[in-house]
């Protein structure tokens, strides 16, 4: 399997693993929470006691995260997997270092993302930070007093909350918009640092970009998909495309937001022969 199949697989079953925690936290906060605040004729009470209420939001989501702390897990499991399957390639270009350099790299990265090298999350690393879902108990704050203040209907409030937390075919959910925005780049970024690394470190210079073509694939990607180039090409790829991240860098960022391509480094005496020899300039960009 290709490498940027790799990680397109392990993120669609880490993310329809995150849909299924976005309904059971739901489900929480409509129990704990939601199901507790006091109405009169139908309506939510503005008062005191259900403004308290809210603010056991936290206490809820700190007791549900402990629970099902196995989606992180399995994200942390699973990127440790996927960056160890980049050994076995690199140890073809030299076998002597696939259990030195290329180990010492891979646990580097895995220590970048708060996940130590036997798979386990660093409480407090940025794994752990994720998984406490700090933007989304904000949301979830402000959409229950916001209805508290409005003196909203019961059952408004509870369609209202589940329709902006859950989404629907049209439009992703709360945790899992958190959730992606916050993981699905980082781990392109992540493998591909990791696979930077060591083509350095056994001086790798060529590279082949990879991926696949979808209707939406951008202009930058269209023109280099496929080909193969030297590292010192970069030099006149483009830097300021709308859609590349502030401090963009090629190596890393490739074709900027969401991109799912990746840089697959190749031995030098095959790039050699298959080096691109007319180098994109994106003139007609």
């Amino acid at each position: 399997m290709s490498a940027p199949k790799k990680i397109e697989n392990f993120l669609n079953s880490f993310l329809q693993r995150v849909e299924v925690l976005q309904q059971r936290l739901s489900d929480e906060i409509d129990k704990k929470i939601i199901s507790k605040l006091d109405t009169e004729n139908g309506n939510i009470k503005y008062s005191t006691d259900n403004l308290l209420k809210t603010q056991e939001i936290d206490k809820v989501i700190d007791d549900f995260t402990k629970r099902n702390s196995g989606v992180f897990k399995y994200y942390a499991k699973g990127l440790q997997e996927l960056l160890k399957s980049n050994i076995s390639y690199y140890a073809t270009f030299n076998p002597q270092s696939a259990m030195t350099g290329l180990e010492t790299t891979i646990n580097h990265s895995l220590e970048r993302m708060g996940i130590t090298p036997q798979g386990a999350i660093v409480t407090n690393g940025l794994l752990y930070q994720v998984s406490q879902m700090q933007d989304v108990r904000f949301f979830i704050s402000q959409q229950l007093q916001l209805s508290i203040a409005r003196g909203d209907s019961f059952d408004v409030t509870i369609k209202n909350f589940k329709t902006a937390f859950q989404g629907d075919k049209n439009v992703n959910g709360k945790v899992f918009n958190y959730i992606k925005t916050n993981l699905h780049d980082l781990t392109y970024k992540v493998d591909q640092a990791t696979s930077n690394q060591m083509a350095t470190n056994l001086q790798l210079n060529y590279f082949r970009y990879s991926g696949t073509k979808v209707k939406n694939t951008r202009d930058f990607c269209l023109h280099r998909y496929g080909k193969v180039f030297h590292r010192n090409d970069v030099e006149i790829f483009p830097k300021n495309k709308p859609y590349f991240q502030d401090n963009y860098d090629f190596f890393t960022d490739r074709g900027g937001y969401n991109c799912l391509h990746v840089i697959r480094w190749i031995s030098n005496q095959l790039g050699e022969k298959l080096h691109n020899k007319e180098l994109i300039e994106d003139k007609d960009e």
